[in-house]
């Protein structure tokens, strides 16, 4: 019906383009909407049309408008070219979806700031993705409240990988997800929504299907609640050596997912939430890597053990305090280190179930893992040991539980089948109350 090029400005109201044998209209990558009228594409019809009602530049998204009917086409999209986004614009709902056939970039020393409302649609194409603020600064605000924004693949049997995904860069200020859905992405190799040194909030979300994991964060914090990390290929959340969960990980639910639910470092465990579910995974654990817990945190009892997978050091100048509390379980392939070359201290409260450290090999065996170090630096009155199950440790040829110049207390606990002994006092008179000890090879107490 209208095919236009090279670098006019156009201002297209109140026109019918149908029934034509190809696009209603087609826009080239250097046609503008006149911007000087927002928005500028306005009570149009393109109907009957034998390919797409309209093809545009994701440049010029922001002009197009709910008053227009883009339906009963052939294909029913608006087709939407690879583009720079580089002014402010609002992404509406309209009455079909949007193809995506080319990577989208929101970005430019204007600092574009982008909102997608309740209702819009985005179907990518294979190689396709959206990028916000990776070479340049941009922002992001997805507004689902209703209908919800969706993010998925344009194939008829969508699968995982189908398009690359949602990248949040370095550049990616003042930006937030809510009531959205990511799907069948992850072909970049990372995940469907993937956080790069900027850290944001997600909330009222479903991330699935996706390649590989379905959130990565790294050098970023976010702040997750009340979403759904389901059936993605690896993770559901994946978090770096230098990622962190930055304020709460609440009410979502973590599941169907191929390998663990959740990969995250010790810095982070404190953020996790019972009142999320982390069960029907490959592996039901959250696994963690070796880190340095360097602030105040409470590491909840959830619906899955923890899998520790390095060494954690629970210390710092702002000495950290840890809460356990009842029923938490640790499947320990590492060592735990509490205030051993800073201060730091840890509470356990295994009052009821009691908590435990155990062997994370199938077939547990003395010396598994090292045992429980508290060092010099503990805060000998803030380390309380009450209601702990400590058992197959010891490799570290001391015992289940080494105290090291710290004279903090232990009670109602039972330290048993170490390669060493059940518990090894150096220059320390920690306060030992009823222990239950079997099966320690050098003996129980020393």
């Amino acid at each position: 019906g209208l095919y236009a090029t090279g670098s006019p400005e156009l201002l297209i109201t109140g026109s019918d383009f149908s029934d034509n044998d190809g696009n209603g209209i087609t826009l080239t990558a250097y046609v503008e909407l006149d911007d000087s009228s927002t928005p500028s594409f306005i009570d149009n019809t393109m109907t009957g049309n034998g390919d797409y009602p309209l093809t545009i530049a994701a440049n010029e998204l922001g002009q197009l408008d709910s008053s227009s009917t883009f339906s009963g086409n052939t294909k029913d999209f608006i087709e939407v070219t690879a583009d720079y986004v580089t002014d402010d614009a609002t992404w509406q709902g309209l009455d079909v979806p949007f193809l995506v056939t080319g990577d989208i970039y929101i970005q430019g020393s204007g600092r574009p700031e982008v909102e997608i409302e309740d209702g819009a649609s985005f179907a990518f194409e294979g190689g396709a993705g959206l990028s916000v603020g990776s070479g340049n600064y941009g922002t992001l605000t997805v507004s689902g409240s209703t209908s919800g924004v969706s993010f998925s693949s344009s194939e008829a049997s969508p699968a995982a990988g189908d398009w690359d995904g949602i990248v949040l860069g370095y550049y990616a200020e003042d930006s937030s997800m809510s009531g959205f859905i990511i799907e069948y992405g992850g072909g970049n190799g990372v995940a469907g929504l993937y956080l790069y040194y900027t850290s944001m909030e997600l909330s009222d979300c479903t991330v699935a299907d996706n390649d590989v994991d379905g959130i990565y964060v790294t050098g970023a914090g976010a702040d997750i609640s009340d979403c759904s990390l389901s059936d993605n290929a690896n993770m559901g959340l994946q978090l770096s050596s230098s990622g962190e969960l930055d304020g709460s990980f609440d009410n979502n639910t973590v599941s169907g997912n191929g390998d663990y639910p959740i990969l995250l470092p010790a810095n982070s465990i404190g953020q996790l939430d019972s009142s999320s579910s982390y069960t029907g995974n490959g592996t039901d654990a959250i696994w963690v890597f070796a880190d340095t817990v360097t602030a105040d945190a409470t590491w909840q009892a959830l619906d899955v053990d923890y899998f520790i997978d390095g060494d954690i050091y629970v210390q710092g100048t702002a000495r950290p305090h840890v809460t356990i509390e009842d029923g938490t379980t640790f499947e320990m392939d590492a060592a735990l280190y509490v205030g051993w070359s800073s201060y730091g201290s840890v509470e356990v409260n295994g009052t009821s179930t009691g908590v435990t450290f155990t062997s994370a090999e199938g077939s547990p065996a003395a010396g598994d893992w090292a045992g429980i170090s508290i060092g010099y630096y503990c805060d000998d009155s803030q380390v309380d040991l009450d209601g702990v199950t400590v058992e197959y440790g010891g490799a570290n040829g001391y015992g289940n539980i080494r105290w090291y110049y710290c004279d903090g207390g232990i009670d109602n606990s039972t330290l048993s089948d170490s390669s060493s002994y059940g518990q090894y006092r150096q220059g320390a008179s920690p306060t030992i109350g009823t222990i239950t000890y079997s099966n320690n090879v050098s003996g129980d107490l020393y």
